[in-house]
């Protein structure tokens, strides 16, 4: 749905319609302006992953809210710049690393009370 106006110099014909609303696509769109989105952002992700058309306004674009599947096979490589071999030895050598702290006693386990924690 589009809506239009005659400008006020037009003529007859077409030539001085004026654009008021952009096309029904954004109908059902749910568009808010950046300091709203910031103000709700909580609410409007859970609403964008439950599927709703959610789209934020930057200058004349509404840039859409949507969920996006991230391939965890390369995602270290799109993250951090690390290939999978990498990884596993990092992997590897940090497992070790904890093994020998727990060994040397130079890890605690989380009580949920920090202040006790370091204390002892």
């Amino acid at each position: 749905m589009l809506l239009l106006r005659r400008a006020e110099s037009s003529a007859s014909d077409n030539s001085g319609l004026e654009l008021l609303s952009i096309s029904s696509y954004y109908r059902r769109m749910t568009t808010l302006s950046p300091t709203q989105a910031r103000a709700n952002l909580t609410s409007l992700l859970k609403r964008a992953a439950n599927g709703e058309d959610i789209g934020i306004l930057h200058g004349y674009k509404v840039i859409a809210l949507r969920p996006v599947t991230v391939h965890s096979d390369d995602y270290a490589l799109q993250e951090y710049g690390v290939t999978e071999k990498e990884l596993d030895r990092f992997v590897k050598r940090m497992k070790q690393q904890i093994a020998r702290d727990r060994r040397a006693g130079r890890m605690k386990v989380f009580s949920g009370d920090i202040e006790k924690d370091i204390a002892d």
